[in-house]
């Protein structure tokens, strides 16, 4: 009997502890974004939208009035946030928020041009900072987004999906992903600001400039990650490629091996990218008529869900050794696979000296009060237009030769491989090696004359 009344007693007192769980601060389950021109009685001027996040009030209690929404701001100094205050409650239906009440409400309004131009306004979190026991919500405004801002009554998910004469199991209106993907990101879609296949981004309206990603399939291309070859689901007849630096495993690319259609608990909130372990956190802004990246983490453990031994330098993946200045008594690099490659991951700004420091304009990723060298360093994620006719060892080595492809009589894209690529590289030639490495060569080099 006593010890079934101590048994008790401690199932009362955890259930206490895991309400009182519940309801100290922690963040809002979900937030629901709403971009609408109307505001209640309120209609935004013109060029403007009205954002509003909506989040979920736990068991109907108040503890959420403890929350405040902050903003992400980012430029070339890095990211901030901006702390708007606290939501109102939503205690009495309003016109369009009948399903709402319990919830909490934060209204903003942005300008489309401020929407194009700025990180800002993208990036919403929701808690008691913006660091730590959050939420987030992604907003793309001025206009209902097909990826994320999903909204009741939405129409947006007709344009991916069939309910009744899908043709692929997905219940997809296509069945091929990346025919699906360039409606809205190809050269006629007008749903999206990205054009992946000129690698073009519109900064505001009418006017674009080049994406940090690069081209698939510009006039000016010479190698890219091939998506065009993706694998019919309903047929054999398609080849599968080896991916660089995989060890010889074969994949078969479409634009969702990178890329969440939807956000999910593997997808990063910036571009969705798919992580297995490590999500990608990177921001995204313009600057000086430049559209620009600010990287913070992940980009390696990404590129390396496939490319695994490039991934070499810090000791997390692979059991690769870590990487270290090689010292007068030390080995140099060890192999990574096969064959030996220059580390990534590893912290390079405590290297440069004051002309390196000047000049150097690759991407590199922001953290621990260092800037760290990642893959997306040296090379495009999409493609490039840069010269040169190298060709990995690893695919000449088992008798394959890079990816390409040409049209039929119908215009329908199909295999070719073809010998050149240039690897996806950012800079023609050697430029990507000089811009690190430029004090260790001649000395009639620029770096010499300058310095």
């Amino acid at each position: 009997m006593l010890l079934r009344k101590v048994l008790l007693i401690l199932l009362i007192v955890s259930v206490m502890l895991l309400q009182e769980a519940a309801s100290d601060g922690s963040a809002p389950r979900r937030i629901e974004v709403v971009v609408t021109q109307e505001f209640g009685e309120f209609t935004a001027p013109t060029g403007k939208s009205f954002i509003i996040l909506y989040w979920e009030e736990l068991d109907n209690t108040a503890v959420q009035s403890e929350y405040a929404v902050f903003e992400s701001k980012v430029d070339k100094n890095g990211l901030s946030w901006l702390e708007h205050g606290y939501g109102s409650r939503v205690t009495s239906p309003v016109s369009g928020e009948e399903g709402y009440l319990g919830y909490y409400r934060y209204p903003g309004i942005v300008t489309i041009e401020s929407a194009q131009t700025d990180y800002q306004n993208y990036t919403y979190h929701v808690g008691t900072n913006p660091d730590n026991s959050y939420s987030s919500a992604r907003v793309y405004p001025p206009s209902e987004n097909y990826h994320a801002n999903y909204q009741k009554n939405t129409a947006t998910c007709q344009g991916c999906h069939s309910t009744h004469y899908a043709r692929h199991p997905m219940l997809l209106n296509e069945r091929i992903m990346y025919n699906i993907c360039i409606e809205c990101h190809g050269d006629t879609g007008t749903f999206s600001k990205y054009n992946v296949l000129q690698g073009t981004v519109e900064i505001s309206p009418g006017v674009k400039v080049p994406s940090p990603a690069g081209a698939f399939d510009s006039v000016e291309t010479t190698s890219f990650h091939n998506v065009f070859l993706e694998d019919d689901f309903e047929s054999s007849s398609m080849f599968l490629l080896h991916a660089p630096g995989s060890g010889g495993e074969k994949y078969n690319l479409t634009c969702t091996d990178c890329h969440s259609a939807h956000v999910t608990s593997h997808s990063s909130g910036y571009r969705l990218l798919k992580f297995r372990t490590t999500p990608v956190t990177a921001y995204s802004y313009v600057s000086d008529g430049k559209y620009n990246v600010y990287y913070v983490n992940g980009m390696n453990s990404f590129c390396s869900n496939c490319h695994s031994y490039y991934n070499y330098g810090d000791g997390s993946e692979h059991d690769f050794p870590e990487h270290v200045l090689r010292q007068e008594d030390g080995d140099g690099i060890k192999k990574s696979g096969e064959f030996y490659r220059h580390p990534t991951n590893i912290q390079v700004s405590n290297w440069f000296d004051s002309y390196t420091e000047r000049n150097f304009t690759l991407p590199l990723e922001s953290r621990d009060g260092g800037k760290y060298m990642t893959c997306k360093t040296c090379h495009y994620a999409h493609g490039t237009a840069i010269i040169g006719e190298q060709v990995s060892p690893e695919l000449t080595a088992i008798g394959e030769t890079k990816y390409g492809y040409t049209t039929d009589e119908f215009g329908n894209r199909i295999a070719e491989p073809k010998d050149t690529s240039s690897m996806l590289k950012r800079l023609d030639g050697m430029g990507i090696c000089l811009q690190c490495h430029l004090s260790q060569i001649w000395s009639n080099t620029a770096y010499e004359m300058q310095n």
